[in-house]
């Protein structure tokens, strides 16, 4: 590492990125994909996104509602925002939702219960004064949704299943087995 870089840090890697509107901006939910791009892609990937704000391996993209974060230039999780004020820079998601090839309104107005009505039950749920969380578990990839103390959905983290690691499942209490099947916390129709 340079002089420069060990003072500074790392360059902005968004730097020379221009933002492109012609790419649509889709979560999709069914390939754990922000506009086909996924974890462990190169970050590069996500360049029609335009310029982001680069910290501590979060690149964020507040007028979009969207974060990744990343490492040795690698997306490590996708983080979608909803303009809640418990997230106040985050942002609102500007883009659509997709799952099971449909679209999926999501917005600050979701609640738990009308989320759990569409998704189903999920592996985990964890609550502490600020905010709950549902963990859904998807074979290599979670879905970590988090809800405001207020019930408002806050943000959905799309990373690798962080509640795999038995350490992690002690911490956040868990008392049911780990799923053996990929589908094992979803909703069957």
């Amino acid at each position: 590492m340079g002089f420069v870089q060990s003072l500074f840090g790392q360059p902005n890697p968004t730097r020379r990125w221009q933002f492109d509107p012609s790419v649509p901006l889709v979560l999709d939910l069914d390939q754990h994909t922000l506009s086909g791009v996924g974890i462990g892609e190169r970050v590069e990937r996500l360049s029609s996104l335009g310029k982001g704000i680069s910290r501590d391996a979060i690149i964020a993209f507040p007028a979009l509602g969207l974060a990744v974060s990343e490492a040795d230039g690698l997306i490590h999780e996708l983080i979608v925002y909803f303009g809640h004020s418990a997230e106040p820079d985050g942002g609102n998601f500007t883009g659509t939702s997709r799952y099971r090839g449909l679209p999926l309104d999501l917005s600050f107005f979701v609640t738990e219960p009308w989320l759990r009505d569409r998704l189903g039950e999920p592996f985990w749920r964890d609550e502490d004064e600020n905010e709950v969380i549902l963990f859904y578990e998807h074979g290599q990839r979670e879905w970590q949704v988090e809800f405001a103390a207020d019930g408002s959905l806050k943000c959905w983290v799309i990373c690798p299943p962080l509640l795999a690691d038995e350490e992690q499942r002690r911490a956040y209490g868990v008392t049911k087995a780990w799923p053996q099947s990929p589908t094992a916390s979803r909703r069957k129709v």
